[in-house]
């Protein structure tokens, strides 16, 4: 068969003038074409013909999505230089730049993500795996790690680009796959083994939860206020990694939780919109937000009874029982399957947390947000993405809670109030009820809405400055109000 866009033979194409022409214009500089050649190309994938599918699976022209991957690397690169330079000096130019490379890589990402959806396996794979390939293991994870490279990005970068993957392609595959990697684990010698993170945990050791209550508490009284230096509430804190602790033997999950209790305001926020997007994910097996740490309670609890509702003897002791955290062995299980596959086919180093219980990965990530909020230098913003992450994992009762979580969740709510009292003196306390008001209705909305109250892009726009110097009326009208927000959320946090 002959026509003017194909050529036939025995049902096989030879040759597609159309197609392959319109590839050479694939990444010319003016976007207008680069959007016409994308939606002639989907259009092709979407025709459900099996002898094209196969001619443009086949070398040289499923090259072309090597190539493609390659360019959105280098768009990925250009856009991080942008970010670190607007977090020196912010300039309205600067920031449209970042706008423009931020809908570049999100079209690119739904670009591919299109091309997955078109029904040929074989471009799903090709993309799949130069995704994995190129982007993540080669640029992502080793930034997040601080493994300086060739290709290296920032943090705040690799966790707006993790988050915008899970987010924009609907793939099982994919999401699972980057999910088992944050328990990628290089090689450290110095890393104790049968912990979660290298510290020691009084979870592991079997010590029942008053005891651990019990033994932080005395730990945390000869220690400083908890907002006074973030030092304080990590040598005292059970189940997560040290601020300074760096150390390359680290999990990619451990690193995050470290970023929460000792990152900058920026990479606070990057850890907590990615343990978001992972569990708004519904690519995501429960046994993968499990092993995470951030699988809702009502979740756990929903398996436990409908195991329980058919019989099964050990999900209905579990239930009923005060452990609420599901069973060793049933943590794995696309887990399993994923973490076998990075070793297998990536060669990725996992560290498998086989012999740790669902509960103890919780106390993990609750630690860690209980430390947020008792931190001094984390601007409301911030703190709201943790709040809304705290009320998914824990949206009723207290019965996860130590005595040491509650004692720093209201230490820090005192001292919040404290501050908010000394800079509302004088002629701002007339005002202050009503701002008092908006701020706690506000903030409850944002916690307890159905999804995170941060986008991805916020990660790499720059924070608003939690405290504006001088002593202008606009200035301190903003430190006052921020302090609200801070006050307002912390009295929420606080039982």
């Amino acid at each position: 068969m002959h026509t003017h866009f194909i050529n036939c033979n025995a049902d096989e194409v030879i040759s597609f003038p159309l197609y392959v022409e319109a590839l050479k214009f694939a990444f010319h500089e003016d976007s207008m074409i680069r959007v016409a050649i994308r939606t002639l190309t989907l259009n092709v994938y979407h025709v459900g013909d099996e002898s094209v599918n196969r001619f443009v699976s086949r070398v040289p022209l499923s090259d072309y999505f090597s190539d493609m991957v390659k360019h959105f690397q280098k768009q990925c690169i250009d856009l991080d230089k942008l970010v670190v330079r607007s977090a020196r000096n912010v300039e309205p130019v600067l920031m449209a730049s970042i706008e423009d490379a931020i809908v570049q890589i999100e079209d690119a990402l739904y670009y591919f993500s299109d091309v997955m959806s078109s029904g040929i396996p074989d471009l799903g794979n090709f993309i799949t795996e130069n995704i994995l390939q190129l982007l993540v293991f080669r640029i992502v994870l080793p930034s997040l790690q601080r493994q300086r490279t060739d290709l290296w990005i920032s943090v705040s970068t690799s966790m707006y680009l993790l988050c915008c993957i899970l987010h924009i392609f609907k793939d099982k595959d994919m999401a699972s796959t980057v999910a088992a990697a944050l328990f990628h684990q290089p090689d450290c010698p110095d890393r104790k083994q049968g912990t979660p993170n290298g510290c020691t945990s009084e979870h592991d050791h079997g010590i029942s939860e008053n005891q651990v209550s019990n033994t932080s508490a005395e730990d945390q009284s000869k220690a400083d206020k908890p907002t006074s230096s973030s030092s304080a509430h990590l040598q005292c804190l059970p189940d997560h990694p040290s601020a300074s602790d760096f150390c390359q033997g680290n999990t990619l999950r451990e690193h995050l939780l470290s970023y929460i209790t000792g990152g900058d305001g920026s990479q606070a926020l990057g850890s907590l919109c990615l343990f978001a997007t992972l569990l708004q994910t519904k690519e995501l097996d429960e046994s993968m937000l499990d092993a995470l740490g951030i699988l809702p309670q009502r979740k756990q609890h929903k398996k436990l009874l409908l195991q329980a509702l058919v019989g099964e003897d050990t999900a209905e002791r579990q239930l009923f029982s005060s452990s609420s955290g599901v069973a060793d062995d049933s943590i794995c299980s696309d887990f399993d399957i994923y973490i076998r596959k990075l070793q297998s086919n990536y060669g990725l180093q996992c560290h498998h947390p086989r012999q740790l219980t669902s509960k103890v990965h919780r106390y993990q990530v609750l630690d860690a947000l209980v430390t947020l909020f008792s931190r001094a230098n984390i601007s409301a913003d911030v703190r709201v993405v943790g709040g809304w992450l705290f009320r998914q994992l824990l949206p009723h009762g207290e019965d996860e809670f130590t005595a040491f979580h509650l004692k720093l969740l209201k230490d820090s709510h005192k001292d919040c109030s404290e501050k908010l009292l000394e800079e509302s003196g004088g002629c701002w306390c007339d005002l202050l009820l009503p701002i008092v008001r908006e701020a706690w209705k506000n903030c409850k909305k944002a916690i307890e809405a159905s999804s995170p109250p941060k986008g991805s892009k916020s990660i790499i726009s720059p924070l608003d400055p939690c405290l504006f110097g001088g002593d202008s009326s606009i200035a301190i009208a903003e430190r006052i109000y921020e302090m609200v927000k801070v006050h307002q959320l912390a009295g929420l946090m606080a039982p």
